[in-house]
């Protein structure tokens, strides 16, 4: 079976983009230079290097605490056991350092992709991100080791800063499309899965949304007018869903402490009172404001 086995928890496959482009059409190249080429293309694919076997630890974080929390980035730490020195960033010898370009392979916004293989051998993503930092640590008559710390594509949503922007009443999943658009975003379109919104945003006249606006702060004020799900995927897709779908679905895991389905360690409830809502008045832009309140719960 693919991947690296971990004792009691299946194979997996570990993988950081080298910084190479393996297959790029390259000028004048006896054999990357041949027009028409359908091995060596103009855009080329990352080359990604498996690095599972020097791995000590990892631990990836995704999702929220509540129901009513906004998503955040999902992040990846792994810490590396530097067996060989060929992850030292100085090593010009190393096969993830490129000569060309001077530049080592481990370095921040490199891509990094973790992956389970199931019992039936089919790679199942879980985690697609980007390096943001990490700590060569030397240690002296020992293993050096690496810690690497990756966050999603929220993480680069909430760098990314929007000009002025001006909109007019629209669905809130056509608004966040128009702002993945935007050239200052340029959000892959290929890592888009939206579902259609619910909910008309606007009002009845344009405005402008003021330049400086933080993109992924944008982006949660539009889910947040439709009540539904905006989420990095761990294939890598920024994923929005409507107030009303799958949140109504069947489990898709049932936990159980007898020895079937998923078993967990500790369970716990919280019982917060910000979750409760009984009167909620909105209003929106030019329009007049409109009451919903449930009088037994207030009472």
């Amino acid at each position: 079976m693919a991947g690296t086995a971990v004792v009691g928890a299946g194979n997996y496959i570990l993988e950081i983009d080298t910084g190479f482009i393996q297959d790029a059409f390259l000028l004048d190249d006896a054999v990357q230079g041949v027009l028409d080429n359908t091995e060596y293309v103009l855009d080329g694919t990352t080359n990604f290097a498996d690095v599972t076997t020097g791995i000590d630890s990892i631990t990836v974080k995704r999702g929220r605490r509540d129901i009513g929390d906004q998503f955040s980035a999902g992040t990846m730490t792994f810490n590396m056991l530097d067996t060989t020195g060929i992850f030292n960033p100085f090593d010009t010898l190393s096969p993830y350092y490129d000569p060309a370009t001077a530049q080592p392979g481990l370095a921040p916004m490199r891509k990094v992709r973790l992956a389970r293989y199931s019992n039936t051998n089919v790679k199942e993503d879980l985690f697609n991100g980007f390096i943001v930092n990490f700590f060569y640590n030397f240690a002296l008559g020992g293993l050096d080791t690496v810690t690497v710390y990756c966050a999603d594509d929220f993480y680069l949503l909430a760098q990314t800063f929007l000009a002025q922007f001006n909109v007019s009443e629209e669905l809130s999943s056509a608004r966040l499309a128009a702002v993945l658009d935007l050239p200052e975003v340029d959000f892959p379109i290929g890592q888009r899965d939206i579902s259609t919104g619910t909910q008309t945003l606007g009002g009845a006249s344009a405005f402008t949304v003021a330049e400086g606006t933080n993109t992924l702060e944008y982006c949660n004020q539009i889910n947040l007018a439709e009540q539904g799900r905006l989420f990095m995927a761990r294939d890598g897709d920024i994923t929005f869903q409507p107030r009303i779908g799958n949140t109504l679905s069947a489990s898709v895991a049932d936990f159980h402490d007898d020895g079937t389905n998923v078993p967990y360690d500790s369970i716990g409830i919280t019982f917060e009172a910000d979750q409760v809502v009984n009167r909620a008045a909105v209003a929106i832009r030019g329009g007049t404001q409109e009451v919903a309140e449930d009088l037994a719960s207030q009472a």
